[in-house]
């Protein structure tokens, strides 16, 4: 199994990391992915997520690469 990573133009390498909640309805666990460039630039993302998101839109498909 090899890691996912993405270098982008600037020759930094973006690492994947998954990130999971709890429902607090019925403690259900979700999650999803991000890049980030390392562990703390990670935690940084999510304290961003946790104060920024918004539902955007609901994905109807996808297309396989």
């Amino acid at each position: 199994m090899q890691e996912p990573i993405y270098i982008d133009e600037k020759g930094r390498t973006w690492h994947k990391y998954s990130v999971e909640f709890t429902h607090e309805l019925d403690d259900q666990i979700f999650g999803f992915e991000i890049w980030a460039i390392d562990w703390a630039d990670a935690l940084e993302r999510v304290e961003f997520i946790k104060s920024n998101a918004r539902l955007a839109y609901q994905v109807l498909g996808e297309i396989s690469a």
